[in-house]
């Protein structure tokens, strides 16, 4: 196991600018388009190869509409599913987010999750998607339940949480 000062100086390397955990603001797009390099790093680290499994995933969703250009970890080109699967996938989301509900005692939002009883599935095209149209109050909702029980839990003790600030700036959201 690494020392978190170990763990440091092999991410930061020679590399000046990385002086505090703050400066990793932008790090992973050292690791584009592929997340090539990324097995070295987290070797050894506590928890490092599940951290590296869920970045690794990332780097594949985006890999195919990568530029050089971009600030952030966007899929811009989403793999087509067939309505089944989205279906499927959806469920599968809600289901988990009433565990969630449930576990923080939303008996309301458990409620209204468990009312959803139809999906329908939108065929869009880039330029036809207005996310704001998609934010509902079931949504805005679960979000803040979620982020509630996040704010409960003490993450294990990981070299990996140096990188929180880098890992925030793929998506500017924790």
């Amino acid at each position: 196991m690494l020392s978190a000062e170990e763990f440091f100086t092999r991410c930061a390397g020679s590399v000046d600018q990385y002086n505090s955990t703050e400066s990793f603001i932008g790090y992973f797009q050292s690791f584009r388009p592929n997340g090539s390099g990324l097995n070295e790093l987290f070797k050894g680290a506590v928890k490092g190869k599940e951290v590296l499994e869920r970045l690794l995933a990332i780097y594949k969703a985006i890999e195919s509409s990568y530029c050089k250009n971009d600030w952030y970890f966007l899929v811009k080109k989403p793999p087509t599913v067939s309505e089944t699967k989205a279906c499927s996938i959806f469920r599968e989301h809600l289901q988990s987010m009433k565990l969630i509900v449930d576990e923080m005692d939303e008996m309301d939002v458990s409620e209204e999750i468990s009312n959803i009883t139809h999906l329908n599935v939108l065929q869009l095209d880039d330029q036809s998607i207005n996310y704001d149209v998609y934010e509902s109050s079931l949504e805005a909702g679960i979000q803040d339940i979620v982020t509630d029980l996040l704010c409960e839990y003490d993450p294990i003790d990981s070299e990996a949480l140096l990188l929180e600030e880098g890992i925030y700036s793929m998506t500017m959201t924790y």
